[in-house]
């Protein structure tokens, strides 16, 4: 016998898993303990046959179908169960988490507005006045705009 097991392999288990073998959400753990072989056994097979590997990722589907009937079942009260078991089977049978982290880089372009305050008339008047642009009132640019 090879390291994978292979000279157990039947073609009859990739029909099993395809006709929904694992449809009562059993394990690979458990199909393997109901066909005598090991994981280890399993995992090779999915490596070295095709049908095999495809009829696998089938049974992955009716064990997870299985266990979200479950948790809806018991959501709607149609069955009893302990909620916490299911979510459990749920993050260890089709990889449910908590919480995820998501790394996210984004280089925000920062802006920067720089409003002034425009001046009152008094004040421009004033600075007219102080810079010597306006000497006079009547000279004033908003004195004549007044007018």
């Amino acid at each position: 016998m090879n390291k994978h097991g292979n000279s157990k392999y039947r073609p009859k288990y990739a029909k099993d898993l395809r006709n929904g073998l694992r449809k009562d959400g059993l394990s690979i753990e458990e199909v393997c303990s109901i066909w005598g072989v090991t994981v280890n056994a399993y995992n090779g097979w999915r490596k070295t046959f095709e049908k095999f590997e495809e009829a696998h990722l089938i049974g992955e589907q009716h064990k997870i179908a299985w266990w979200r009937q479950v948790q809806r079942d018991v959501a709607c009260g149609k069955v009893s169960g302990n909620a916490g078991v299911i979510n459990m089977a749920l993050k260890n049978e089709a990889g449910y988490v908590d919480k995820q982290e998501v790394e996210h880089k984004h280089e925000e372009q920062i802006r920067t507005i720089k409003i002034e305050m425009l001046p009152t008339r008094e004040q421009l008047s004033l600075g007219a006045v102080i810079e010597g642009e306006y000497a006079k009132g009547s000279d004033s640019k908003f004195d004549k705009e007044s007018d």
